[in-house]
């Protein structure tokens, strides 16, 4: 087994190590489709985490990871770290662990902090969020957005799960964070068509992906019937996939 444990939680080491054996008791089971999220008290009863099991792997893709490729856990590691460098929010990174059966790859896990914020999703709930709320949060994620890809940082995973927000105490102003960060690529060169793509995954409806497009006007002066055009095919394009999947 290999562990990766941030230097500030060294005193959770034993607790860390018990988690391919499920040495635990879950508080929630956040999600359980193809990876499992759950969140965890430590056992000194002082802290939630979130852990998360990701689905083992067979033997191929096991010699992939253990070679050539970073694991999925390692990843959502080292880029909380970069997010967490470069001002953006995220769960602070605990640790990741590596399962291997004849030092090959089996599964893998992932430890970090929990996030006590809503997420994006919540502001598409009347009882969550007046419209006048809704609309500042929108115009929020989409400067959160043009901020990230000004960065060259482009989350594949920017969906309304993902995406956490809250008021900061002191100035008031909306913050956002971002999960499950496995996959993301940074030292990219962004356009319209990626934040379109993006914003599309957080856009229930075309009148708000029609905002959306107009707040992403207003901040960059991007060519709005470009926009518009971008964003309706790639929701179109995700439509399509679930309907597809829904088949099979």
């Amino acid at each position: 087994m290999k562990l990766q444990l941030h230097p500030d939680y060294q005193h959770l080491e034993a607790f860390v190590r018990s988690i391919p054996s499920h040495g635990y008791a879950e508080e929630e089971v956040c999600w359980n489709r193809r990876n499992v999220v759950e969140r965890v008290k430590t056992p000194d009863g002082q802290q939630d985490v979130i852990v998360k099991r990701f689905k083992p792997v067979g033997f191929f893709k096991g010699l992939i990871y253990t070679f050539f490729r970073k694991s999925k856990a390692r990843r959502a590691y080292e880029n909380a770290l970069y997010l967490l460098r470069n001002g953006i929010g995220t769960a602070l990174p605990i640790a990741y662990i590596e399962e291997r059966r004849m030092g090959v790859f089996r599964a893998g896990y992932f430890v970090s902090s929990y996030l006590p914020y809503a997420t994006v999703i919540d502001m598409y709930m009347p009882e969550r969020a007046s419209d006048s709320e809704r609309a500042e949060i929108q115009r929020g994620l989409v400067a959160f957005l043009v901020d990230l890809h000004s960065r060259g940082i482009v989350p594949q995973d920017f969906n309304m799960d993902n995406i956490f927000y809250h008021r900061d105490a002191e100035s008031g102003e909306l913050k956002f964070s971002l999960i499950d960060i496995n996959r993301m690529a940074t030292g990219r060169h962004t356009g319209t068509r990626d934040a379109m793509k993006a914003l599309s995954q957080v856009g229930v409806n075309v009148w708000w992906l029609r905002d959306f497009v107009t707040y992403y006007h207003d901040l960059t002066g991007a060519d709005c019937d470009e926009c518009a055009y971008q964003i309706l095919a790639f929701s179109r394009r995700r439509m399509r996939r679930k309907r597809l999947l829904k088949k099979l």
